[in-house]
């Protein structure tokens, strides 16, 4: 089944209640998602970007553990900072890491901005990654669309998405309408979207078996897509 610009389902109460019930039984554990620091959840932002979680949670605590904010992240010096983030490919990320640094200290006093406009402006700082700093640091639902939660939501209507689509408006406008109003909702639903991507609803060989949502799904029907 391919995707179709207009117009969207109706999002339904069922499949986000059911997915924040399966991540508060289910969810994993990392540190970034045990505080709110805008700062430290920005880094992890930065260093997830195309890693897996696992493979970053370890750089992770080595640099919040001697740093937390964007002054002190400076004085580690670009070396150590380069050799630090290339443990988790992607070379250019301790660049544009350091440069949002930079950026945070002369533009907004070494404050991470609450606004999404803002955020985006900041080196290396893209909309799924401002939208994560709002929904768990600022306790501001916003939509957070990426490839894993895009292929979730996509699979569960019946729709085939490509990576790109994600950026498009009216994606965008209808992945938001899912998003709960209480904060605290808002978060375990991101996060369980991102878990079930992460664990379950896999690229390929998805284990359909163990799925909250499978109950519903198009995909798990054999009438979704067959990637």
């Amino acid at each position: 089944m391919t995707s179709q610009k207009s117009p969207y389902p109706e999002p339904d109460t069922w499949i986000v209640s059911r997915i924040i019930s399966w991540y508060r039984k289910a969810g994993r554990e990392f540190p970034w998602r045990d505080h709110s620091n805008p700062f430290q959840i920005l880094t992890a932002e930065i260093m997830l970007h195309r890693t897996r979680a696992d493979q970053v949670e370890p750089v992770y605590r080595e640099l919040v553990g001697q740093a937390d904010s964007p002054d002190q992240v400076l004085e580690l010096g670009e070396d150590y900072l380069k050799v630090l983030f290339n443990r988790l490919g992607l070379k250019w990320r301790s660049d544009s890491y350091v440069a949002m640094c930079h950026e945070l200290q002369t533009e907004y006093n070494g404050e991470v901005p609450d606004t999404c406009d803002q955020l985006m402006t900041l080196s290396g700082v893209g909309q799924y990654a401002a939208g994560a700093v709002l929904t768990h640091a600022f306790d501001i639902p916003t939509v957070m669309v990426d490839a894993n939660i895009l292929r979730v939501i996509g699979r569960y209507h019946g729709y085939q998405f490509s990576d790109n689509e994600r950026r498009r408006r009216d994606v965008q406008a209808w992945m938001s309408r899912f998003i709960p109003k209480d904060p605290t909702r808002a978060k375990h639903y991101a996060l369980g979207l991102v878990d079930l991507g992460a664990t379950i609803c896999k690229p390929r060989l998805p284990v359909c078996g163990e799925c909250p949502i499978q109950k519903r799904c198009v995909y798990r029907k054999g009438e979704g897509d067959s990637g």
